[in-house]
């Protein structure tokens, strides 16, 4: 059998990442095709020393004034560092930039994709496989690029190395017209991989979860926290008369508002504990991509905000935006600004339509995984 090379990002303790690493697996496997996903350390921008000394001193501070955060960061990469071992199949080798093409001799086919691997900000171009020659084949399955625009420069960069795909793909709708306009090929609008599987398959695994909450209450998922997130939040709470569960320091790094939201805090989460908090929660608040993507297959009611600013160059909120729009989902759910809200109540009980939804959804997991499977057609 034919062995299939994948080049995401996973390893990096983010929800988002672990769980549409593991999707897309799940759905490889399930179909009969052999898959790991190659340890990769993504290239960085040079860090200058004075920097460095910055971001070790302000280590060393959080270390000495919250102890009990750095406990639980740590916690919470071993909790990730567990799942990925126990439920990805990975390359027995670690590879960077300098060596990546040693892969070549372990796979017939290179995959690259999901998550945010085409942010030109960030941007490590063996996720646009460059590594590998012309004669292997090459499938781009929903790499994330939420911009409408590139410079010269990253134009220069990015698109011949685009055109060379033998499969294209993109998982947001701005990044397909960007790069149809520039390589004037068509690019198939793919879905996050985690939408490739039911909520049921979901289910199955949030079981493991070591997690146990009774009871009614609100999921708030945050990335972005500020003074504003923190008071509507738990003003939701008051209003609705429910807990408010939150994940503190979700992104690993400290944040002081952390410690002021919700009135259940759980501090060492992983993938299937986020998965567990969103299916049994009554309302989901959140200013994550996946987190939303969840709270859409398991039906919740979903309160979105704002996390970047809009004068970034790469529209990471737009990731919400386009999915809304692909599965009709009305942008009422979608907050642009706390200070806006007039009425919580009405927005905490403004229910969708997930008949219609789980429709579209359904037309678009079909055509994502027929582009799928027809990419790597005779590959089995």
């Amino acid at each position: 059998m034919k062995k299939i090379g994948i080049i995401t990002l996973y390893s990096n303790n983010n929800f988002g990442a672990a769980s549409q690493a593991y999707a897309l697996q799940y759905v490889l496997r399930k179909n009969g095709y052999e898959c790991e996903n190659i340890k990769y350390q993504r290239e960085c921008k040079p860090i200058k020393i004075s920097d460095r000394i910055k971001r070790l001193l302000s280590t060393v501070r959080t270390s000495i004034v919250h102890p009990v955060f750095v406990f639980h960061v740590c916690r919470k990469k071993l909790i990730f560092r567990n799942f990925i071992n126990n439920n990805i199949l990975q390359s027995s080798k670690k590879y960077k930039r300098k060596n990546v093409k040693d892969t070549i001799k372990n796979y017939n086919v290179f995959i690259c994709g999901s998550d945010n691997i085409w942010n030109k900000n960030l941007l490590d171009t063996s996720f646009i496989l460059d590594f590998v020659p012309d004669e292997i084949r090459k499938i781009a399955y929903a790499p994330g690029m939420s911009t409408d625009e590139l410079s010269d420069a990253e134009e220069r960069k990015m698109i011949p190395l685009i055109k060379r795909l033998d499969y294209l793909s993109c998982r947001e709708l701005i990044g397909c017209h960007l790069i149809e306009s520039l390589t004037e090929r068509k690019v198939f609008h793919a879905m996050d991989p985690t939408l490739l599987i039911s909520a049921d398959e979901w289910c199955n695994i949030s079981v493991n979860a070591n997690v146990d909450i009774k009871g009614d209450y609100i999921f708030a998922l945050i990335y972005g926290n500020t003074n504003e997130k923190c008071n509507f939040i738990n003003k939701v709470g008051k209003k609705s008369k429910i807990d408010v569960v939150t994940i503190p320091f979700g992104t690993g790094f400290y944040n002081k508002y952390d410690h002021k939201i919700g009135t259940i805090k759980v501090n060492s989460a992983g993938p299937l504990e986020i998965l567990y908090l969103i299916k049994n929660s009554k309302l989901v608040i959140t200013d994550t991509f996946h987190a939303t993507i969840f709270s859409i297959l398991f039906h919740k009611n979903i309160i979105a905000l704002r996390r970047f600013s809009k004068t970034r160059s790469e529209k990471l909120d737009y990731r919400i935006d386009g999915l809304f729009d692909k599965l009709g989902i009305d942008k009422s759910h979608i907050v642009d600004s706390i200070s806006s809200i007039q009425d919580i109540e009405v927005l905490c009980n403004d229910d969708i339509n997930y008949s219609q939804v789980d429709e579209k959804l359904s037309e678009w997991r079909e055509a994502s995984y027929s582009y799928l499977m027809n990419a790597l057609k005779e590959f089995q």
